[in-house]
């Protein structure tokens, strides 16, 4: 996707050109799509078996990807907030 983001991939050959987690098929938006769902990070990542790191990745491209000039949009926002959130909430 870019030097930002090295553990995010889009290839035109694999996954139609999704991003994608580097070295599998696991697309960006099948890991964010079950977390704004209300699935766990815990939960995603151990049902994937991907990292943390992985898993916000992730959530960093689509946020990225999200980016108006109004600000992102209301989804990606709040899928932002959720992982902000998570992340400090672990022991």
């Amino acid at each position: 996707m870019s030097a930002n983001y090295p553990r995010i991939v889009s290839t035109p050959d694999t996954c139609w050109g999704e991003p994608r987690l580097n070295g599998s098929r696991l697309t960006v938006i099948a890991v964010v799509g079950r977390f704004v769902a209300g699935e766990s990070m815990d939960g995603i990542c151990a049902d994937y078996d991907i990292s943390e790191a992985q898993f916000l990745a992730c959530v960093r491209a689509v946020c990225q990807a999200a980016w108006t000039p109004q600000g992102l949009r209301a989804p990606v926002h709040a899928a932002m907030e959720k992982a902000a959130i998570a992340a400090t909430e672990k022991p």
